[in-house]
């Protein structure tokens, strides 16, 4: 059986606690209820790996270390040795320390990082092609001067 990162579509292994908690956080990505062990259960890939892009924003919000991160994401009490783990290998996949903030690790790195950790190689190689960089908004077009371009010579 595949494991629940695959099998639930939740690249990130997310928890909600709830269904209540589950629909508030991320409806609008497919959220479909939880698992019997407790994960998010998404319609589609590109749904799940939206709803881990949108938490790993949250928590950058907060500006925590990568360690403190790690330590609420992964769940020191409730998975010590997930943590340890996690500990390990996130910052050996960011080329980071635990002591750096959140905020100055790249997101698409840290998004990538996470699906590793959570799940694996055969994580990342389903959902790799979900990973895409959202895309810059252009800028906005500059309204043209309704004046005149050149000054008039005095005359």
């Amino acid at each position: 059986m595949a494991q629940p990162a695959i099998r639930y579509r939740n690249p990130g292994n997310l928890m909600p606690g709830s269904d209540a908690k589950g629909q508030s956080y991320w409806s609008q990505h497919g959220f479909s209820g939880m698992s019997p062990e407790g994960f998010a259960q998404f319609d589609t890939k590109q749904g799940g790996m939206d709803a881990l892009r949108q938490q790993l924003r949250i928590d950058r919000g907060r500006n925590p270390t990568l360690g403190e991160f790690l330590n609420k994401y992964v769940g020191l009490g409730a998975d010590p040795q997930g943590t340890a783990n996690a500990k390990i290998n996130v910052p050996r996949t960011l080329g980071v320390g635990l002591d750096t903030p959140l905020q100055q690790i790249d997101e698409d790195a840290l998004l990538r990082a996470m699906v590793i950790s959570e799940g694996g190689q055969d994580s990342l190689q389903t959902y790799e092609p979900f990973m895409q960089p959202e895309p810059t908004p252009a800028p906005a077009p500059v309204a043209p001067s309704r004046g005149l371009r050149t000054p008039l010579s005095p005359g």
